[in-house]
């Protein structure tokens, strides 16, 4: 596990297995990426082949606060993980894009923003 960038754009990148056994250095990653940029970031979890509860709440909760904070996460997803993050935000998860690849994040993010954006300047 690890952060990379795009750009400015903060990228953690996930191993096949997310689990109890290094849920916490996870998680730990999604708060530094958080720190890095407050206004969003992306997770690939492309080579996700095992995600189990605790790696699915790790994630939500920091799109929470992330998004709190008027920020959005994009994940990039394929196969089980995809399946459970569609699942999980059927109705919508607020903060957090499902993408099929680093390129269609990156670009949820930035058209996040630049809506965010507009719509503080039309408030003000």
């Amino acid at each position: 596990m690890e952060i990379e960038f795009i750009g400015d754009l903060p990228v953690v990148r996930v191993p096949r297995e997310i689990d109890l056994s290094n849920v916490g250095e996870f998680e730990g990653l999604l708060r530094a990426a958080c720190q890095e940029s407050p206004f969003g970031f992306l997770v690939d979890m492309s080579q996700v082949k095992y995600l189990d509860v605790s790696g699915l709440k790790a994630v939500l909760r920091v799109c929470r606060e992330v998004h709190s904070a008027g920020g959005a996460v994009a994940l990039v997803a394929e196969g089980i993980a995809r399946r459970l993050f569609e699942v999980v935000s059927a109705g919508g998860y607020p903060g957090l894009f499902i993408c099929a690849s680093v390129h269609a994040a990156r670009d949820a993010l930035l058209s996040s923003w630049a809506r965010q954006n507009n719509a503080k300047r039309t408030s003000e």
